[in-house]
């Protein structure tokens, strides 16, 4: 169902930055394939828009078509997903929310304090109509698994989820169960990252970029090849060629831009020569920043160290230099010795 992990080393992150290349090519596999799972999500996915664009908003501006919603680094990265998606069809109203936000004012557990001051709220939204996009790489961080769970409620079955695997709690929230035999309802978007508990977050973060990418190019492929009336309603304007420009960047970034950032290859193997010259490059000045980065707690180990070590011996070290370097009848010409 994903990626299996890669080589246990004592450096988590380098192993993740490594397997970069890899991850990346499984996520290109399978929203190519025709039968990808991936694919057949977004194939849903897609359906939900079209009836969206060609019955019309009945709420006006409340009216929310796409909901997006996540925590943390999910949260930044589902905010320049919905920023794309509005740019593909303007004609839709996309927001984008912290799930902390949303199970603050759906949840039944409010607490004593008041969820006043949002602009989440049935004044100023109506979900009625919306379909929800919930990002989480682990698939069960309690926000956004909480603030699905209290969606689904409210739209039924039009939440999505993109998780770093199949097997877990939010694609449970779904409807999705983890057997390789279980049916394919068309509700999950896998990464296939599996568990990655390095921080900082690197193959992580990439794979939900590159997922919400080649979903955004799916959704403009199936967009240009719609009927006019359809492009015009949406308010899509790119062109088979624009499409065709995104495919090759996006083909470019995952083939040969990556493996030269990371040194590494989608088997794994490290990048010799030229090819492996921008990688050694990065690693160079990522050096030299990091020298400035310490330069200040050297200089306070620096002067702990003398503070330490002079008032253990007694003895000032420039001080000490001094005497023990200056001649013992002084320096010459300095009258030392009397008359």
């Amino acid at each position: 169902r994903h990626a299996p992990p890669p080589p246990q080393t004592p450096d988590k992150v380098l192993s993740d930055l490594r397997d970069t290349p890899r991850v990346l090519s499984l996520i290109r596999g399978d929203w190519h394939a025709p039968e990808g799972r991936n694919r057949r999500t977004a194939a849903q996915f897609f359906s939900m828009l079209q009836h969206l664009v060609s019955t019309g908003s009945e709420g006006g501006r409340l009216e929310v078509d796409v909901f997006v919603t996540a925590v943390e680094a999910s949260l930044w990265l589902g905010e320049q997903f919905a920023s794309d998606l509005q740019s593909l069809f303007p004609s839709l109203r996309v927001v984008a929310m912290s799930a902390n936000k949303v199970i603050g004012v759906l949840s039944n557990d409010r607490g004593s304090a008041p969820m006043t001051g949002f602009s989440f709220s049935s004044l100023t939204m109506s979900l009625k109509r919306t379909v929800v996009v919930a990002i989480s790489h682990s698939g069960q961080t309690f926000p956004t698994l909480q603030a699905t769970h209290a969606l689904r409620r409210i739209v039924g079955n039009r939440v999505f989820v993109l998780t770093g695997s199949v097997d877990s709690k939010m694609a449970a929230a779904v409807g999705q169960m983890p057997q390789e035999d279980a049916p394919w309802v068309g509700r999950v978007f896998s990464t296939f990252c599996g568990w990655r508990p390095a921080e900082a977050l690197t193959v992580s973060a990439v794979a939900c970029h590159h997922s919400l990418s080649e979903l955004l190019l799916y959704l403009a492929k199936r967009a240009a090849a719609s009927p006019d009336a359809f492009r015009a309603a949406s308010g899509f304007k790119l062109t088979d060629s624009d499409v065709a420009d995104i495919k090759r960047l996006n083909a470019c970034f995952a083939a040969s831009s990556a493996p030269s950032l990371v040194g590494a290859d989608a088997r794994g193997a490290a990048l010799e020569g030229g090819d492996g010259a921008r990688h050694r490059a990065l690693r160079c000045a990522g050096r030299a920043w990091a020298l400035h980065v310490l330069e200040a707690p050297h200089a306070w180990l620096l002067s702990a160290a003398y503070i330490f070590g002079t008032v253990l011996s007694g003895h000032p070290l420039l001080s000490g230099l001094f005497a023990a370097l200056a001649p013992a009848g002084g320096f010459p010409g300095g009258g030392g010795g009397g008359g």
